[in-house]
């Protein structure tokens, strides 16, 4: 028999779902283990001081994670491979969950003040050069472009309700492929623009650059035909949109011109 072991140290997690029940005999496992779950056929086992909300957590991940693969978690169950979750207090001790609890926050927040910088002076930034309305780069007193955050806000709150489902696996999952393929569009984009620059240089600089950008842009465009047909036509209805905006941008006086931040009177 052989173990897929994942110790998951979880700490607090909220689950709707039925209680855990005790492992079915037929997996004998070991009586340490007093708890079971199974998620798509992959058993998930924990002992008896884990939460029942950290393993029904565990249930869902793993349901999102083959959500498109079931071919995977049925050859993983086939093969019996399992999940142990192990409490936090067992691998390090009893101070040990509270330092990860610590630890998640501070990551937590780490991450949440990085996007709300990054978003911020973007979308700042960006409206200043007059690749978005002026009024975005516009800060307020303590010079901080609230616009532009409420803005952003908006946005990923719609985004976050356009992808709702059935568990954080699942959303996680189309999210994190959006933004792979928006990612990728980007990249036509830049092959493009790479054919446009060399397009007065010499011809073996002109060869070169649209072989790269030629190969380049097949290799973006298959990734985006292959990420399902969603998230295809997101991304046609997103290039739609764009790049119409972008020969309005070019052609009109708000085109790009020196980056002046307007600031407070």
């Amino acid at each position: 028999m052989r173990w897929w072991s994942a110790c998951i140290l979880l700490t607090g997690l909220g689950a709707c779902a039925t209680a855990p029940a005790p492992p079915p005999e037929r997996l004998e496992a070991d009586p340490f283990y007093a708890k079971a779950v199974s998620a798509r056929g992959i058993a998930i086992l924990a002992s008896a001081r884990v939460r029942n909300e950290a393993l029904l957590a565990a249930r869902d991940m793993l349901r999102g994670i083959f959500a498109h693969r079931p071919e995977l978690a049925q050859w993983l169950a086939r093969h019996d491979y399992r999940v142990a979750i192990m409490a936090v207090e067992k691998i390090l001790g009893p101070a040990a969950g509270g330092l990860v609890a610590i630890c998640a926050i501070l990551k937590a927040s780490g991450t949440c003040g990085g996007w709300i910088f990054v978003t911020g002076e973007t979308t700042r930034w960006s409206a200043a050069a007059g690749y978005l309305p002026r009024w975005l780069a516009t800060p307020d007193a303590r010079d901080i472009p609230v616009r532009a955050l409420m803005v952003m806000g908006v946005v990923m709150t719609v985004a976050v309700f356009a992808t709702a489902a059935p568990s954080i696996g699942e959303q996680f999952e189309t999210l994190i492929n959006a933004v792979v393929v928006f990612t990728v569009l980007i990249y036509v984009y830049a092959c493009w623009a790479v054919i446009r620059f060399t397009a007065r240089s010499s011809l073996a600089i002109r060869l070169t650059a649209r072989t790269v950008a030629l190969l380049g842009a097949a290799f973006s465009i298959l990734l985006i035909v292959t990420s399902g047909a969603m998230l295809m036509t997101i991304t046609a209805a997103l290039a739609l949109a764009t790049v119409p905006a972008w020969w309005f941008v070019k052609r009109s006086a708000i085109g790009p011109r020196a980056i002046h931040v307007i600031g407070p009177s």
